[in-house]
């Protein structure tokens, strides 16, 4: 099938979301986790939690080392032993409060507490990489694959539905033999029962 360069750049120009990266960002935290436990009190609980997540703030702002201070006090087992480092990510993958504060960061620069259900986070900026449109040339041959798919699949329905009308009205084989046999790119295989 061929595709002329003005339907590619036409599909390219209507789906430039599809062919976007989005803005992604570089972070790390601290969090400090409420030892909430059957009969303790969750709002005191939370509030030491905040609290200790004050004090350890302090501490950075103070100079001392966040990756250190991730490794000895963070609460969350997959990125403390990593300093809290929780690598490269997009917009809707983390808790939306979380996200917020993260996203307004500059690189380099320390949030003040953030609290959601899993506790209280101290969240730093490593790095930010801006969205971006990956280039048409790169995206030629997937968007080819795209519109043969989409243009083989409307051949295909308007052959069925041309041939619908023909099965609606009888049931002669021979007649339904030479409806497919006249419809463009349609054949027909008989099989042995099964």
């Amino acid at each position: 099938m061929l595709l002329r360069s003005k339907e590619i750049k036409e599909f390219y120009d209507k789906n430039k979301d599809r062919f976007t990266v989005p803005e992604e960002i570089h972070a790390r935290h601290i969090l400090i986790r409420p030892d909430i436990k059957e009969g303790t009190d969750q709002d005191a609980e939370r509030k030491a939690a905040r609290e200790k997540a004050e004090r350890i703030l302090k501490r950075i702002k103070s100079g001392e080392d966040f990756v250190e201070l991730a490794r000895k006090y963070s609460g969350d087992p997959g990125s403390a032993k990593k300093g809290g480092d929780l690598g490269w990510f997009p917009r809707g993958v983390m808790m939306k409060a979380f996200e917020e504060a993260a996203f307004t960061l500059k690189p380099g620069e320390v949030s003040d507490i953030v609290e959601t259900p899993f506790g209280a986070h101290i969240i730093r900026l490593e790095g930010r990489k801006a969205a971006v449109v990956k280039p048409l040339d790169k995206e030629r041959g997937s968007i080819i694959k795209i519109l043969a798919r989409d243009k083989s699949g409307e051949r295909a329905f308007s052959a069925i539905k041309g041939l619908e009308e023909t099965f609606k009205k009888t049931d002669d084989e021979s007649e339904l033999k030479k409806a497919v046999k006249e419809s463009a790119g349609v054949t027909y295989n008989e099989t042995e029962l099964f």
